[in-house]
């Protein structure tokens, strides 16, 4: 059961007070001002079972007439304007939300005081931020157009495979073989912790190997992909789906109102994503490493802008480094006053450095990095990246909550990667947020068309549920339902593209204006990363294309795709799924290269700039 705190300060005041820290309130500006609140964990077989139960429905209806329009015995309306526009209907939604919001927001002011995180520090370097527009409304007045039984198209979702975890012999609590020790070597762990799901590769610096670390058996898709959920039996955390799934890990703490429980499930994921990963290693290659003395490093990803926002960093970097020596511990059991002592036994370790040498992972060997860095590392570390003829790259990473964008120079110094990040962005546009405004629209219009049904209801309801972990979802919201249509040109798709784009739009026009002298061969030639989960939905595709038509024409982007490393050891990866690894990979690295970030860089300055960009002192005035 969760442990509450009484402490005025919550419970990281309590970690300062048994660190010997004095705590100090401080107000931290997020980074992030858009406020998620953390979904109410699901139990785990409802909505599994809910959409089982749907989709027999649906295939019921589509197996009878097709031409009858009978939504439970009403009249069909094949084409019904709406009196009240999409608009006034997002306001009154969002109206009622933000009521509701605000009075679970005091609810959870009673019970559970605000955090005192002051051993992160107050954010005082001020990341360069891009002015974002309010979110763009479908227009007035929606004509459904309805062409037979409504029902849901079950068939254009896929849910994530659900098979049990590849158990290993070794259950990764030991950083060592307990056999005698002739060598010492390093091992780093490259963890790509998403919103969604999460990978991990393990790099042998010593033997030049990358191991891909598998969650399922051979011939299950995704192997290599583990959901971003943990499970709560009694009180204990577990990966075997056993008791309360508990699915919202990572958005939350992306926010300063992060409360006690959020902290808690990230470290106890992650300390079990460790013991999986070391377990599997060991299990697997004991002859290799026996008699090594094994050194283990950590690199957690982190989105470009948290990395530029110290209060943020500070926090992801505490978490890593509560989570792999909670991974340590020799009791099987990870609960929640385990991960609370090693939560203290950390902080006091990063707040007082004599107190480093009692931890089983010293902090020196605990990182956070830029995702979007790591991510084309592996690339630029290869013979075909030119740095000197194009230092340029803009990054768009799509992924479940969220889509971060970096536009970045690399340039290689000794073997070593030198990034400066002249300007990003992190916003809420992933699949996730999609989908959710999808399903809200339907509703909206379907309620005020007279047209909804409780099946239909129930459907939208569930598709959303964050313990359904969907897989796919359909490429236009029209696809949702069979038999429906809307009469207008424009949807909420559109909406929600023309969001994307633009802010993509206004990072490379802001950047040209600002950051990059104006010399045309840095942006008719720019190279691309899309990627993410997302970068395979042709709804996230199109921006390259929308953004070359952008006028005036000085802008060409040129995509490019991250190439499978040949030391990578992934039995039955495809070179087209690679790029989904590609974070953990290029986090793995032992020398992952050095960080200028945009908060350092001012506008109009060549300081930061490549050599050869030096000489040129023209910007873009418009």
């Amino acid at each position: 059961m969760s442990k509450k705190n009484n402490n005025k300060n919550g419970t990281f005041g309590y970690l300062l007070q048994s660190a010997g820290v004095e705590s100090a309130n401080f107000k931290v500006e997020p980074i992030i001002k858009t406020k998620i609140s953390p979904n109410k964990p699901d139990k785990n077989s409802d909505s599994v079972d809910s959409w089982e139960k749907i989709k027999q429905e649906s295939i019921k209806i589509k197996s009878s007439d097709k031409n009858t329009c009978n939504i439970n015995s009403k009249k069909c309306k094949p084409d019904i304007g709406l009196k009240k526009d999409s608009s006034k209907i997002n306001k009154n939604r969002l109206s009622k939300n933000k009521t509701k919001s605000n009075k679970n927001t005091h609810q959870n002011n009673v019970s559970q005081p605000p955090l005192d995180l002051s051993c992160y520090g107050s954010n005082d370097k001020k990341v360069k931020a891009i002015n974002a527009s309010s979110s763009l409304d479908s227009k007035p007045t929606i004509q459904v157009k309805i062409s037979g039984a409504v029902y849901p198209n079950t068939d254009d979702f896929i849910i994530q495979n659900r098979n049990s975890r590849l158990k290993p012999s070794d259950s990764g609590i030991n950083g060592n073989l307990s056999y005698s020790k002739n060598d010492e070597g390093v091992l780093i762990i490259g963890l790509d912790f998403g919103t969604s799901n999460s990978k991990i590769i393990i790099h042998d610096p010593q033997r030049t190997v990358f191991y891909a670390i598998p969650f399922f058996d051979i011939g299950v898709n995704d192997r290599y992909i583990y959901p971003s959920r943990v499970f709560l039996e009694k009180d204990s955390f577990n990966l075997d789906e056993t008791g309360k799934c508990l699915s919202d890990l990572k958005l939350p703490l992306l926010n300063q109102s992060a409360n006690d429980e959020d902290i808690y499930h990230a470290v106890a994921y992650l300390a079990l994503l460790i013991r999986h990963a070391r377990g599997w290693l060991f299990s697997n290659y004991s002859e290799v490493y026996r008699n090594v003395d094994i050194i283990w490093s950590l690199n957690l990803g982190i989105a470009t802008a948290t990395y530029e926002d110290s209060y943020l960093y500070k926090r992801f970097r505490h978490i890593a480094l509560a989570a792999i020596n909670l991974a340590g511990d020799s009791s099987e059991e990870i609960t929640y006053d385990l991960v609370k002592n090693y939560l203290i036994s950390t902080l006091r370790a990063l707040t007082n450095f004599k107190y480093a040498g009692e931890l089983k992972t010293h902090p020196d060997t605990v990182n956070v990095f830029p995702e979007i860095g790591a991510q084309v590392l592996g690339f630029i570390k290869s013979e075909s990246w030119d740095d000197k003829n194009r230092p340029f790259i803009i990054m768009i990473d799509v992924g479940a909550g969220t889509v971060d964008v970096s536009f970045f120079s690399v340039q290689r110094k000794s073997g070593q990667a030198n990034f400066s990040f002249f300007s990003n962005d992190v916003f809420f546009n992933g699949v996730v947020s999609l989908h959710k405004r999808r399903a809200n629209w339907l509703k909206d219009i379907l309620t005020e068309a007279d047209i909804i049904t409780p099946s239909i209801n129930h459907f939208l309801d569930d598709i959303v549920s964050p313990s359904l972990n969907l897989k796919r979802i359909p490429e236009s919201c029209i696809n949702y339902l069979v038999n429906f249509d809307v009469k207008q040109t424009r949807t909420i798709d559109h909406d929600f593209f023309d969001e994307y784009k633009d802010r993509v739009k206004r990072l490379l026009v802001y950047t040209r204006r600002k950051r990059v002298p104006l010399n045309n061969d840095n942006w008719i030639k720019l190279p691309v990363f899309l990627c993410g989960g997302g970068s395979r939905m042709h709804f996230y595709k199109d921006i390259i294309e929308k953004l070359n038509a952008f006028e005036p024409s000085w802008l060409h982007l040129i995509p490019l795709s991250l190439g499978m490393p040949s030391n990578l050891r992934a039995d039955g990866l495809s070179t087209t799924e690679y790029d989904r690894l590609s974070v953990a990979y290029g986090l793995s690295y032992e020398k992952l290269g050095t960080i200028i970030s945009s908060a350092e860089i001012e506008d109009f300055s060549t300081q930061y700039l490549p050599r050869r960009e030096l000489p040129i002192n023209q910007y873009d005035d418009g």
